[in-house]
């Protein structure tokens, strides 16, 4: 049993960091795009839309670092570190970005905001309640491995290719549901 906890953490550190390579990507090759998107969701007063998405972004870039380095070193191979607290630091700081951009999401839709591109992905992929549903999932993964707290390198063999199942299911996820609301997006607009 341990094994099976200890391989789905690996899976689920695999997997946010995947999602954030991505969503990194996308935000570091057009930053301006990311900071209209945070202007056109309306939560903070437009000054601070820049200065904002210059933060998130940041913030990202820390949480895939520690992500990235509990993988390469799992179970705090590096020198002087106690035991996963990369992959822990790290785990709870996607999180977290994951819960505000999903309640920004939620927030917006509650408005009645629909077809806001959720600046999470380099096309225009509208909010719904599907991406704030997979966000809050995304969020329950990340506490559970945290409950598990074993990122040791037993876990690699069966992690890895268990975290990149899951992220192809998440793009794949994540792609039905920017087509279907992209479709009721515009069959509202004709």
């Amino acid at each position: 049993m341990q094994m099976i906890g200890n391989a789905f953490s690996i899976a689920v550190l695999v997997a946010i960091g995947l999602a954030f390579v991505q969503a990194l990507a996308h935000k570091l090759r057009n930053p301006r795009s990311f900071a209209r998107s945070v202007r056109e969701y309306e939560l903070l007063p437009g000054p601070l839309a820049v200065p904002a998405s210059a933060f998130l972004i940041l913030a990202e870039v820390f949480a895939l670092a520690l992500i990235l380095s509990a993988i390469v070193f799992p179970g705090g191979a590096l020198p002087d570190t106690p035991g996963g607290w990369p992959a822990r630091m790290g785990l709870a700081a996607a999180a977290s970005l994951l819960a505000i951009y999903g309640l920004a999401m939620g927030a917006n839709l509650l408005r009645k905001k629909f077809g806001l591109d959720c600046g999470c992905t380099a096309g225009s992929t509208p909010i719904s309640a599907g991406l704030v549903l997979r966000n809050f999932v995304l969020v329950g993964f990340a506490a559970v491995a945290l409950a598990i707290n074993d990122f040791s390198v037993a876990g690699l063999p069966l992690g890895l290719p268990g975290g990149a199942a899951f992220f192809l299911a998440y793009l794949t996820a994540t792609q039905l549901m920017s087509n279907r609301v992209s479709g009721t997006v515009l069959g509202n607009t004709r």
